[in-house]
């Protein structure tokens, strides 16, 4: 159960975490190209966490109705 857990979830919370490091990291160097790079990526944590919740409201509701 709980390895399991760890195994899924460690990857994804490095993937939400990169673009903080990023910001952190370009803000202290004032690299502004990184800085770019990090919103960008913010975005698409964005993005992708939306396309996942409407996937799994589309799921639900269709598990739901059947």
């Amino acid at each position: 159960g709980y390895v399991r857990y760890l195994i899924i979830t460690w990857p994804i919370q490095i993937l939400f975490s990169l673009p903080f490091i990023m910001l952190t990291g370009s803000m202290h160097r004032n690299n502004y190209h990184l800085i770019w790079l990090a919103a960008l990526g913010f975005i698409a944590v964005w993005i992708s966490v939306r396309w996942f919740q409407a996937r799994m409201r589309t799921a639900y509701h269709k598990d739901s109705s059947g």
